[in-house]
């Protein structure tokens, strides 16, 4: 109890005492608050005491800092003013800063206590330099100037309320807060040696930022959730002019976090930039924006390593005549000798994406690649990157591409090895049209190579390889396939046009291991090998069954190897070898070698091998006729004189010449321009045997050829002869035109000279036989002969004629036989005359003897009682060979006979 007493008696007395130190508080801060508010209205200063200006001036010496002003002033509100203020650092004559003003709100027991830790900084027109011993100039330079600042040194908090200095031709301007429980600020802390490496850091970026126009650093510092301090800043220009780069106007805007000791990027780096021009002119572009990511700590004094990560996109680019939409680069630069890229663009609607890693040392990159473009946009780019001109034939088109691929920079940008795919729809060729493509590429700056390709255009394919050499020019495709030949049109010659008109395909015409060889550098030297097949088409109304051969063909000259042709009628072999000529502006056969057997009709024949020479010789012939035919020669078109071609002839079957019928037939032909030989001629002609041989002198239009012939006729149908030979001359309208019923085989042996149709121009000699013919009969007693012809023995008033022979001689369309010897079984007719070829007439006087020196000997003696009646008269033969007239001439015992017409005289 009395405890409790002694407690409650204390407990009263610290109340009281409390209350009244309370009271004395109150009563000395309103005090003091009505003097200060009386101070501050009298803007009233006073000199700082000295105790307080040594107090600093220690505190400073400890880290080898000295100050300097002109005037010190003391507010009893705490703020202190400097003027004219100079920072000195012991080591160094010169100042390291200036200041014209410096406000100072003091915390004036802590300086009594030894602490310098102002509350409030305000600060106007401070200077920061570089002292002259570490300038790279030698010289005492600012590199901080016009520095005004607004700084609060709270309890809890650090703001800034505004921050503007140049930097090296930057202009810095910061503001925000941060709270100093997590990174409180101690004046105490500050240690010269945070200032010199700044300093001389930020003096040697005078270059770099000398190359930037008008730029503007803005900094805004705040704290996340985390009560982590971060700087938002941004950084503009309206200009950057450096070596390699030259930008309009653009800005950067970063976020960055203070993590002590270090600061670290919390957000890519956002780079916007306009009218970019890098290398001059070798990149242009409207429009960048990028995001790196850097490491702050080490930007200024390793910019090449800071730099972490990037992303870069621009827009509206221009690069080696090449314009591109937009384009976009990402790349890791955590390891910079291995830099993980990727790199796409897109132009209208072609994009391209490169994916892959760039090794900085090799300047060499490899990845993987896709895309999708016109090919008339894509060969201009290509060009720039194999370093070579490509072909301006007609491309169009677009393809689709996916791969690998192996690049590397060195004096040009090379293509080191590449393995794509590619595929393309509607892909146009000099207007050969293919519906679908596709490739597997390997590419490197020396060869193209393609070992598979597949191209699909409507009824044509084909597949194969192709390579090309980028250093020598060199190609070669191989392709297997089918196409039909008039879609090639577009992309060949006249003379290879020509010829592929004369065919119609049904179906396309297959080809095979076709080897296609040549140089870019001479578009006129290249080789091409292959096989060809062909089914069921027409060449030049011609229907063709079967069609195969070898190809072999280069700039100037084509190989037909083992070419077979089938039609309806038979067979085609040869092997033909062509040479042109390639000098502007057309290209021409210059020379032809063909060397076969055929046993086409030669209709199909003359077409399929088209060469006017051999087509005047078969036209001759009739054109359903399918001979044996074995070919060889050699034509020149430029030097006619030196072609030569040999024909080997062979048929069982019927066959015309010049509308002259045979049974059969064989020869060899051997033709020059200036001459044409047939020989070993043997023919089945009118139940007969023909042989012989001829040679023909060919002339020029509209002049006949002339002709020399040795022709033997063997036990040939007379009345079949004639009828054959007939529409070989002219004849004349005849009336009552009596029937050919002579009858009888024909023996002749024939050499003659003329031109071809022209039966007045031949000249020539022979000997003719007529054997078991109906000539013709004598009546020696006339009236009496017709009555007296069935009673008498052996047919002895009448006198049939049955066998003849004569030699004979050809001059002007004239045909002389002289020594004309008709005969029967019991009587003989000696004779001449002529036969007229123009008119057909007949001119003959015969003598007839009652004897036959072939006959009967019993009989022709015992007609010799009747010999000065035969001798006393002659026989003439007239009219035509038609209409023969027979005519008997008396002459007294045989006397003043007439001769037949002789031979006319030469001209």
């Amino acid at each position: 109890m009395k405890t409790l007493k002694h407690f409650s008696k204390w407990t009263l007395v610290f109340y009281n005492g409390f209350h009244s130190f309370i009271n004395f508080i109150l009563g000395t801060a309103i005090i003091l608050q009505i003097l200060i508010f009386v101070v501050e209205s009298n803007d009233y200063k006073i000199q700082i005491p000295e105790f307080l200006l040594t107090t600093t001036r220690n505190l400073l010496l400890e880290k080898q800092i000295s100050f300097e002003a002109k005037d010190i002033t003391l507010k009893l509100t705490g703020e202190v003013y400097l003027e004219d203020l100079k920072i000195n650092y012991a080591h160094f004559t010169e100042p390291l800063i200036t200041c014209d003003h410096l406000k100072c709100h003091l915390n004036l027991i802590s300086l009594m206590f030894g602490k310098l830790q102002p509350e409030k900084l305000l600060i106007k027109n401070a200077t920061f330099f570089l002292p002259s011993s570490l300038a790279p100039s030698g010289l005492h330079e600012p590199f901080v100037k016009n520095f005004f600042g607004a700084i609060n040194f709270g309890k809890r908090y650090t703001q800034i309320e505004q921050l503007n200095f140049n930097c090296q031709n930057l202009s810095v301007t910061a503001e925000g807060s941060w709270s100093n429980r997590q990174y409180p600020f101690n004046f105490q802390d500050i240690d010269i040696s945070d200032y010199l490496p700044l300093s001389t850091t930020l003096s040697n970026i005078k270059t770099q930022l000398s190359s930037l126009e008008e730029p503007i650093l803005t900094i805004h510092i705040k704290e996340n959730e985390k009560k982590l301090v971060i700087f938002d800043s941004s950084i503009a220009a309206s200009r950057l002019s450096m070596n390699t780069i030259n930008l309009g106007r653009f800005h950067i805007n970063s976020e960055l976090i203070y993590q002590h000791p270090k600061i670290v990027l919390n957000k890519p780096l956002e780079i916007y930039a306009e009218n970019i021009n890098w290398k001059n002119n070798t990149l242009l572009a409207k429009s960048a924006q990028s995001a790196l990511i850097i490491d702050p700590n080490i930007i200024i004094t390793n910019p090449q390593s800071a730099l972490k990560n990037l992303r870069l996109s621009l827009n509206e680019i221009t690069t080696h005549n090449l314009d591109i939409d937009s384009a976009e680069i990402t790349c890791d630069l955590t390891n910079h000798l291995i830099i993980p890229l990727s790199i796409s663009a897109l132009h209208h609607n072609n994009w391209v994406s490169i994916t892959g890693n760039f090794n900085s040392e090799q300047l060499s990159m490899h990845g993987f690649t896709k895309g999708s473009s016109n090919l008339n946009e894509l060969k201009s780019i290509v060009a720039q990157f194999i370093n070579q001109t490509i072909s301006e034939q007609e491309l169009s088109g677009r393809i689709n591409w996916r791969g690998q691929f192996e690049v590397s920079q060195n004096n040009g940008l090379h293509i080191d090895k590449s393995k794509l795919a590619i595929t393309s729809q509607e892909l146009n060729y000099n207007n050969i049209k293919a519906n679908e493509v596709y490739a597997e590429i390997n590419l490197n700056s020396n060869e193209l190579n393609i070992p598979y390709i597949s191209i699909e255009g409507g009824e044509n394919y084909a597949k194969g390889s192709i390579f090309q050499d980028f250093k020598t020019g060199d190609y070669r495709y191989l392709l297997t396939g089918a196409i039909i030949p008039e879609s090639l049109n577009s992309c060949l010659g006249n003379w290879w046009k020509e010829l592929i008109s004369k065919f119609e395909f049904s179906s396309p015409m297959p080809f095979g291991n076709m080897d296609v060889r040549g140089n870019l550098s001479d578009t006129t030297k290249w080789i091409v090998f292959g096989e060809i097949q062909a089914n069921n088409f027409i060449y030049s109304d011609i229907p063709i069954k079967e069609l195969s051969l070898r190809i072999n063909s280069n700039e100037k000259e084509l190989e037909l190897i083992d070419l077979h042709v089938n039609s309806i009628n038979g067979n085609l072999d040869a092997y033909t070898r062509f040479e042109y000529s390639t000098i502007p502006p057309h290209k021409e056969i210059i020379y032809t070698f063909v060397n076969g057997s055929s046993s086409l009709a030669l209709n199909e024949l003359d077409t399929i091998i088209g060469v006017p020479s051999i087509h005047n010789v078969l036209s001759e012939f009739s054109s359903e006729s399918t001979p044996l035919l074995n070919i060889n020669g050699e034509i020149y078109n430029n030097n006619k004189a030196d072609t030569q071609i040999n024909i080997q002839c062979t048929t069982n079957n019927p066959i015309s010449y010049h509308n002259i019928p045979f049974e059969n037939l064989a020869f060899t032909s051997q033709y020059t321009p200036t001459k044409i030989l047939i020989n070993n001629i043997t023919a089945g002609f009118a139940k007969g045997q023909a042989s012989g041989s001829l040679t023909i002198t060919p002339t020029q239009n509209p002049t006949k050829p002339t002709i020399n012939t040795n022709i033997h006729l063997a036990s040939v149908n007379q009345e079949m002869a004639v009828n054959f030979l007939q529409p070989l001359w002219k004849q004349p309208e005849q009336k009552n035109k009596k029937a050919n019923n002579y009858g009888g085989l024909i023996n002749l042996d024939l050499e003659t000279a003329g031109t071809l149709g022209d039966w007045n121009s031949f000249t020539g000699s022979g000997k003719i036989s007529i054997t078991q013919a109906t000539l013709g009969k004598i009546h020696l007693l006339w009236i009496l002969s017709e009555i007296l012809s069935p009673l008498m023995p052996l047919g002895l008033g009448s006198l049939h004629l049955t066998d003849a022979n004569s030699d004979f001689l050809i001059r002007d369309g004239t045909i002389h036989f002289p020594n004309i010897n008709i005969y029967g079984s019991t009587v003989s007719i000696d004779g001449e005359g002529n036969f007229y070829l123009g008119s057909q007439k007949l001119d003959f006087i015969l003598d007839i003897s009652p004897m036959n020196k072939n006959g009967i000997p019993i009989i022709s003696q015992a007609l010799l009682v009747l010999t000065p009646i035969t001798q006393s008269f002659q026989m003439h033969l007239g009219g035509t060979l038609y209409e023969p007239l027979w005519e008997t001439t008396l002459t007294p015992l045989g006397l003043f006979k007439k001769k037949g017409p002789g031979l006319p005289s030469k001209n």
